[in-house]
């Protein structure tokens, strides 16, 4: 099973999906993703992909 919690308004955690990154950004989160030719697939299953964080450490 592959799950991608995100951290939208309703953070919804969605099951089978896939992720399609184009450059340093998520384009499109869903199943059965058109993808340009010649892209490159990873099988991150079992893995955790993570977006970048930003100013997650912080003292006010």
């Amino acid at each position: 099973m592959k799950l991608v919690v995100t951290f939208n308004t309703k953070d919804e955690i969605l099951e089978n999906v896939d992720i399609l990154v184009e450059g340093p950004k998520i384009t499109s989160i869903g199943k059965e993703l058109s993808v340009p030719d010649k892209t490159e697939l990873i099988d991150c299953t079992n893995l955790v992909a993570l977006p970048g964080f930003v100013n997650i450490h912080h003292h006010f």
